[in-house]
């Protein structure tokens, strides 16, 4: 092989080596010391990894910004739910959204207690559950997963060609 190929291995060797240790970086060393919020809302279940306050019983969620008010909520030691990922073990704890208290669970009794909602929550959710039943044909049409991949592969199948025939890249 001529020299010049022969550095090209090597530069796309570093280049997959820099991605493992990235890769590998954020599955061991990522999140610590957050917990993972599983906020619960009438659509779906959306996560955020956050950190707890120094007082070690609330979280924020969302910052006040402006006249924007922000959202915190207190936890417990029954409300956080152990789980594994990558052999190290973390926490989740969950919440419905805006709500002054997560989920509480009481693992003896196999039961869980939801902080009680008040008259505006009611209605926000009564205001989801309408938009959602209005809008459910419109986020009912996703474009399936493997459409993306096979736009992705063909995509980068384009660009090695467009390199070859303009004579940036030698084949042989």
């Amino acid at each position: 092989m001529s020299d010049v190929v022969q550095q090209n291995w090597i530069y796309i060797a570093i280049g997959y080596a820099v991605v493992f240790i990235f890769l590998i970086y954020q599955a061991l060393f990522a999140h610590r010391g957050k917990i993972k919020v599983r906020v619960k809302t009438p659509f779906e279940e959306w996560v955020k990894w956050c950190n707890p306050e120094p007082d070690g019983k609330t979280i924020v969620v969302e910052k006040p910004k402006g006249k924007k008010a922000g959202w915190k909520f207190e936890f417990t030691n029954q409300s956080l739910v152990p789980f594994r990922s990558w052999g190290r073990r973390m926490f989740a704890v969950d919440v419905f959204y805006q709500a002054p208290k997560a989920i509480e669970y009481d693992y003896m009794q196999s039961a869980s207690t939801a902080p009680k909602l008040t008259l505006d929550h009611v209605r926000e959710i009564a205001t989801w559950e309408a938009l959602k039943a209005r809008y459910a044909k419109i986020a009912g049409a996703k474009i399936p997963t493997w459409f993306m991949l096979l736009t992705i592969i063909l995509l980068i199948v384009n660009i090695i060609l467009q390199l070859v025939l303009s004579g940036r890249i030698r084949l042989g």
